[in-house]
């Protein structure tokens, strides 16, 4: 073999070799991109699932200033005047750009005689929840009932509902429940931190003496922390079956009365979130029941001013969605809702 042939021979290889590995690279670099494009794809359809879903506490806030229920709040109709339409109608598949949507929907629970929850169309009102910052010395007993509700013994309920009072409002011997160490200042009593102040989220049960987070899981819907201040009231129209039971605990007839409340407040159907839904009234009382008055008169026809905003924005083409909960305060006689409470579930 002459050494022109043999020289060609090795420089024909080493192309080969050179075809290959560029190959091999352009391979490498093709799926690289494709990866790349497929994050970037990913990070874009997020984008436009939580712009949807900001869209969506937006959308609720308008609605919230200018369609304004007129009348009470009922499980069917709460915060927003349907004006004859289905909550489905204005609250599901709102578009929020070419390929953007978002929903607003919350899971109630408590609602159905079986307990099973049911995934509602709409607004949730604060005042169907028992607001942690209202308890006291005196209402306390309400969150003990509500804790029996789920199968909590009715000592540990009571030392778990004592231990709630003292966590925000902690008294020592000698001192009042407000105002108490300089007013606000976190101490230590009985070797347990005490924050002495408002809740601000309702999570802070969770460093309360004897809530478990097993315990927090389910009632963890039940409860509110606003307003930060003022009496316990509750909308007995839109609570739950567990919070009601919870309230009229001291009322006679316990059983019956709660039971009139819910079919006044279910309507026809008996099913609650339905377009028959009532408003309570009328419920038969024993005539010396002082107590179940009280409950009744206090706590039904209650003006909501706070409302629980459960959005998902959903970008069509990729698929992704972003879930937001938000709490507005409508102040009432306010030109505007302000946004007090919000985080992604």
């Amino acid at each position: 073999m002459s050494e022109k042939k043999y020289n060609s021979g090795i420089i024909l290889v080493s192309v080969l070799w050179v075809v290959v590995i560029l190959s091999m690279a352009a391979v490498t670099l093709s799926h690289f991109s494709s990866g790349a494009m497929a994050l970037l794809d990913v990070s874009i359809g997020r984008n436009r699932a939580n712009a949807a879903a900001r869209a969506g506490v937006a959308y609720a806030q308008n609605l919230l200033l200018n369609s304004r229920t007129t009348d009470r709040d009922t499980l069917f109709q709460c915060g927003v005047d349907l004006k004859g339409r289905k909550p489905e109608a204005v609250f599901a598949g709102v578009k929020a750009g070419v390929s953007e949507h978002f929903d607003i929907e919350f899971t109630a629970s408590g609602y159905s005689a079986d307990g099973a929850g049911m995934v509602v169309s709409g607004l949730e009102d604060e005042e169907r929840r028992l607001n942690l910052n209202a308890l006291n010395t005196g209402n306390a007993y309400i969150f003990s009932l509500l804790l029996q509700e789920f199968e909590v013994p009715a000592v540990t309920a009571d030392e778990i509902a004592a231990s709630v009072v003292l966590w925000k409002d902690a008294v020592l011997p000698g001192t009042s429940a407000s105002g108490m160490n300089g007013g606000g200042t976190s101490i230590i009593f009985g070797n347990k931190y005490n924050k002495n102040r408002s809740f601000d989220v309702s999570e802070e049960l969770l460093s309360v003496e004897g809530m478990t987070p097993g315990l927090f899981e389910k009632i963890k819907d039940f409860v509110t922390v606003f307003p930060k201040s003022g009496e316990l009231r509750v909308n007995l129209v839109t609570a739950s079956r567990p919070l009601i039971r919870a309230m009229t605990g001291r009322v006679k007839q316990r059983n019956l009365v709660a039971e009139q409340l819910f079919r006044q407040r279910d309507g026809e159907d008996g099913v609650p979130f339905t377009d028959d839904d009532g408003i309570v009234g009328g419920v038969v009382l024993s005539p010396d029941d002082l107590e179940a008055s009280r409950v009744l008169n206090y706590n039904t026809g209650v003006a909501s001013r706070y409302f629980r905003i459960h959005v998902t924005g959903v970008d069509e083409l990729s698929g992704a969605r972003t879930r937001l909960e938000a709490v507005v305060d409508t102040a009432a006689g306010s030109s505007e809702s302000s946004l007090v409470a919000w985080r992604r579930e």
